[in-house]
């Protein structure tokens, strides 16, 4: 028997807040996150474990879209030097690349108070953007990719010889964003 398929959600609201209030009041505990589509205004992406928490609390919400965990890879985390448990969640990093619309995403650095990060983001639209563990000391530096042609793009500028992004390039599961939506 193969595992069970994960399912990251989209949901159209603009009751985020008061979700999130009924949520944390009446909840069984675990972390609550809803991360706003940083393009489209009344978004919102969450992991299956907020949508479980959503479902115990019968909080009833219109999903639009959902996509599957194992099309959305990610790269690089043996790269961390450090304890692997102050690494954010692989669904949190998940769900913040969805909401920037991301296949895919590459961790690129982790920063500690005071250190300078490889790239700057501007704007919550940017490719790049930092996310910590809840409580968490390491901020951490990722970069989503939007597209296929977009990773390729950074295999041929930045990664020239790695043979193993170029290969996670290649398993990529879908050519754009778009490619990953499936109907909730």
């Amino acid at each position: 028997m193969g595992a069970e398929r994960r399912w990251f959600f989209c949901l159209r609201t603009r009751q985020a807040p008061a979700i999130l209030r009924q949520v944390r009041q009446r909840g069984p505990g675990g972390v609550v996150e809803l991360w706003p589509d940083v393009f489209e205004a009344g978004l919102y992406w969450l992991s299956p474990e907020t949508r479980a928490l959503l479902d115990a609390c019968g909080v009833q919400v219109p999903y639009v879209y959902k996509v599957d965990e194992a099309v959305v890879p990610l790269f690089g985390l043996e790269r961390y030097p450090g304890n692997p448990a102050d690494l954010p969640a692989p669904d949190s990093v998940r769900t913040r690349t969805l909401a920037g619309h991301g296949i895919g995403v590459e961790f690129m650095q982790a920063l500690r108070e005071g250190e300078t990060p490889e790239a700057e983001p501007t704007a919550p639209t940017d490719a790049v953007f930092f996310l910590r563990r809840p409580g968490g000391q390491v901020n951490f530096l990722w970069r989503l990719f939007r597209s296929r042609a977009d990773a390729a793009h950074q295999a041929a500028q930045r990664r020239q010889g790695d043979h193993r992004f170029s290969a996670w390039v290649e398993q990529l599961a879908v050519e754009e964003f778009s490619g990953l939506l499936v109907p909730a």
